[in-house]
This record gives structure tokens, C-alpha cells and sequence, in this order.
């Protein structure tokens, strides 16, 4: 597989994780969009087909059909239907909540981290704040070590 094959390959695999995890949605006019007379994994078609219908076949077709020496083709074909759904403006952010999430479990497991850490760093200052009690305080805490009342 050639540079471009596989990077056409990767942009595909990139899209539809990037669908699943809803950083991309698919707004409702790409329904509305009709194509007419296109071929469809080389197969011509006279009636009209939506963009959201072309999208998720070829979606589909790439998925299902992952034997490399015809992964290209229809990352190809898929490619078409995706810059389509982008040139129309029907691809958008979305709320990516899924990698929201991601990036907010990693960000509390390192605030849990911080916390476990400065609770080890509160226990060693109380630790050592007690021995020099002990060392600067006598036996009742009421009086210096060598102070004379």
C-alpha cells in the first residue's frame, strides 16, 4: 500500500472514530441532499440517493470489507462521501462527549494523584511538626525546655 493509500485509510479510520466519539455529527440536511446519477463503488445509479444514505454505505462498506489489498478502494470511495459531507457544511463539532470524558478521567486521576500526594506531604509536616513539640516543649506542652517561670 502506497503513502497515500494509507494515509486515505487513516483519514477514514480517524472520521469514524471521530463520529463515534460525537467530536463530528451529521446534521439532518445531509438527508435533504440529493446526488443523482453517481457511481456508487463502481456501480452507476440512475435514482438519487441522499448524502447522509451515501455516507453511510460507504461508511458501512469500508467497515465491513477490511481485507487490505481492497481496503484502499474503499477508503477511496468512502473519502468521496466524506469531503462531500464536509464541502456542504453538514459535518459539524459536536459535543465530543465521549472524548470529553476521556480527557476528564485523566485529568481527575491526576488531581487524585496531586491529592494523594499532598495528603503524604501534610502527613510528614504533621509528623514533624510533633517531634519538635516534643523537642522544644516539655512533657505538659506548657513550657519551653529551658525556660525559667
Amino acid at each position: 500500500m502506497s503513502k497515500k493509500e494509507k494515509s486515505n485509510v487513516r483519514d477514514v479510520d480517524n472520521f469514524i472514530e471521530r463520529l463515534r466519539s460525537q467530536d463530528f455529527v451529521i446534521n439532518q440536511e445531509a438527508e435533504k441532499l440529493q446526488y443523482v446519477g453517481v457511481t456508487y463503488f463502481g456501480v452507476y445509479r440512475e435514482e438519487p440517493i441522499s448524502l447522509s444514505e451515501g455516507l453511510g454505505h460507504s461508511i458501512s462498506q469500508y467497515e465491513t470489507n477490511k481485507d487490505p489489498s481492497k481496503q484502499s478502494m474503499f477508503a477511496d470511495g468512502c473519502l468521496v462521501w466524506i469531503n462531500r459531507a464536509f464541502s456542504h457544511g453538514v459535518v459539524q463539532e459536536g459535543k465530543g462527549l465521549i472524548s470529553k470524558n476521556k480527557e476528564l478521567e485523566k485529568e481527575n486521576e491526576l488531581l487524585r494523584d496531586r491529592l494523594k500526594e499532598c495528603r503524604q506531604k501534610c502527613q510528614e509536616m504533621e509528623t514533624e511538626m510533633a517531634e519538635l513539640r516534643r523537642k522544644y516543649f516539655d512533657e505538659k506542652g506548657d513550657t519551653l525546655v529551658g525556660d525559667v517561670r
